[in-house]
């Protein structure tokens, strides 16, 4: 009776084995789980732990709700090819986060910080890198990574991070070209409003639309005058000047910036505000870019806050305006600070918006030394 017992008991382990080492074998094929004979001699529990770690990456893989696609991984700023000149970044977040804001940092092979781009709100389907930095200097030849982060409406952080691309200038490897902002940048026109007439509007070169404005010696950035343009305060009759830029986007727009204290109440409150116009009448279409809002803010047209102001204090802004296919990129810098790039779709007027627009909503704006530049190509250095 023992014997039999034991010879039974000895049966169903073989069984038992058998079926374990079929199914682990099975469930958890070699190339999934390799050397798992050499660590695990028990190929059951092997599977089991080798399963277990490819689930939880499947499981990773899945909670990734935000990312960036990157289609090209070299570009070349430099290239004749202008389908080469600039990186396209594709966002991808997942459509259950409700995005208060978003940032992009491009980063070098040192991990330091070469661009930032951000906004508020849901973010562009995608962004586009020149492979300058935030003060418009080409980086040098290399790797380039990239951190994306997402805040929900909750302050909930999301992140990616990974390679960009590998930018390549055409000149031999590590060349850096490094240039100053006066080296970098051509300057098509300046005004600083010295030359006209106290009290009279500068019409040599400026249009007056609207309530418009005259030139002042009691309000001034620099020198002894500036441009003053008001708006009817409690109305709804804004003051307008416009210069032709007399050049083709990609350009900068400098202006100094100062808001009188007035109570404002009219059917468009703000005070000042910088635009391209198409001709010199409020009737035609713009380009908005910023506007000093009556709530305090500095804000663009989809209502980003730029930074907060204060009434009869100079700012200097300055704009760079952008168009690549059908997308029109502004970048935005205040008193010097970088504070953001939003993409806008470009409208169908975007080569008829030829002239400087500044105007003044509600109440007084004072507009002093103002400039419109271009950034120039730099050239290449040579191979010694």
């Amino acid at each position: 009776m023992r014997h039999r017992l034991f010879l039974l008991l000895i049966l169903v382990i073989f069984i038992s084995v058998s079926l374990s080492v079929a199914f682990a074998t099975k469930v958890c094929p070699n190339p999934k789980c390799p050397n798992y004979n050499k660590e695990f001699p028990d190929k059951f529990v092997w599977c089991y732990i080798c399963k277990t770690r490819l689930v939880k990456k499947e499981i990773k893989k899945v909670k990734k709700l935000v990312k960036i696609d990157v289609p090209k991984k070299e570009f070349s700023p430099t290239s004749p090819d202008e389908s080469k000149q600039i990186l396209w970044m594709y966002f991808n977040i997942d459509s259950q986060i409700e995005v208060k804001k978003w940032q992009v940092l491009i980063k070098d092979e040192s991990e330091r910080v070469v661009r930032k781009i951000e906004g508020w709100g849901k973010p562009p389907h995608r962004v586009a890198w020149d492979g300058k930095d935030d003060d418009g200097v080409l980086m040098h030849d290399g790797k380039y990574y990239y951190e994306f982060i997402v805040v929900d409406e909750i302050d909930k952080t999301y992140k990616d991070k990974g390679f960009l691309a590998s930018m390549v200038t055409g000149g031999p490897p590590e060349t850096a070209i490094i240039r100053s902002k006066e080296e970098s940048e051509e300057v098509i026109w300046s005004d600083d409003f010295e030359s006209y007439s106290v009290g009279s509007w500068p019409s040599s070169n400026w249009v007056e639309d609207a309530n418009g404005g005259s030139v002042t010696n009691s309000v001034q950035y620099s020198g002894s005058k500036s441009l003053k343009i008001t708006g009817e305060i409690g109305g709804c009759w804004a003051g307008f000047g416009y210069r032709r830029i007399n050049t083709t986007p990609p350009f900068y727009i400098e202006v100094m910036v100062r808001n009188g204290n007035e109570s404002t109440s009219g059917c468009h409150p703000d005070r000042a505000g910088i635009e391209l116009r198409k001709g010199t009448s409020w009737r035609n279409p713009a380009r908005n870019f910023i506007q000093f809002c009556r709530d305090g803010n500095i804000r663009t047209p989809k209502g980003t806050v730029l930074c907060a102001y204060q009434t009869l204090t100079w700012y200097k802004v300055k704009i760079k305006y952008e168009v690549s296919g059908s997308n029109v990129i502004i970048s935005y810098w205040i008193n010097d600070e970088y504070k953001g790039t939003e993409i806008y779709p470009a409208d169908s007027n975007e080569e008829s918006f030829t002239n400087l627009g500044l105007n003044c909503q509600e109440g007084s704006c004072w507009f002093d030394d103002v400039r419109i530049t271009k950034p120039q190509m730099p050239r290449m250095p040579r191979e010694r």
